[in-house]
């Protein structure tokens, strides 16, 4: 679809993409000149328990954790909480936990988010982007088409 819209986009203004919010699709937008994103899914899948991480999305709420008591692990840290483990994110008895929870994961893809924006302006501005994509793709776990043009 972008292949198709971007020659009838002005070069020489900001380019706008609304909707699109999987971290991989991102990468590919920003590989292709588009500037600016707008989209619920960091918050929507924080509410319903799922992190972005450099590793890939991480359920909370999975059976393979149950409780949520165990160590982050595996490298991976919660951007907000570096020492977490997943108990305070999964604790989910009562209304306020839930609320506390979301908050919580709200954050940490915000701030993934972030980072990554920061991390693709940057490979932008020092001209070293494809290096900077070909490091995302090496890390990222859930990245299957993300091209390198």
């Amino acid at each position: 679809m972008l292949e198709g819209l971007l020659p009838h986009m002005p070069a020489d203004k900001p380019r706008y993409l609304m909707g699109v919010g999987r971290p991989q699709d991102i990468v590919s937008a920003v590989l292709r000149g588009i500037d600016m994103f707008d989209c619920v899914m960091p918050t929507r899948h924080a509410r319903n328990g799922h992190l972005f991480t450099s590793q890939g999305v991480l359920n909370i709420r999975n059976a393979a954790h149950p409780g949520g008591y165990r160590a982050a692990g595996s490298g991976l840290r919660l951007l907000h909480l570096p020492q977490t483990t997943r108990a305070p994110i999964c604790g989910t008895s009562t209304n306020a936990a839930k609320s506390s929870a979301a908050g919580s994961n709200t954050i940490h893809n915000l701030h993934y988010y972030l980072e990554l924006m920061r991390a693709l302006r940057n490979g932008i501005e020092t001209d070293t982007l494809a290096a900077v994509v070909r490091r995302y793709v090496q890390e990222s776990a859930d990245v299957t088409q993300v091209s390198v043009a």
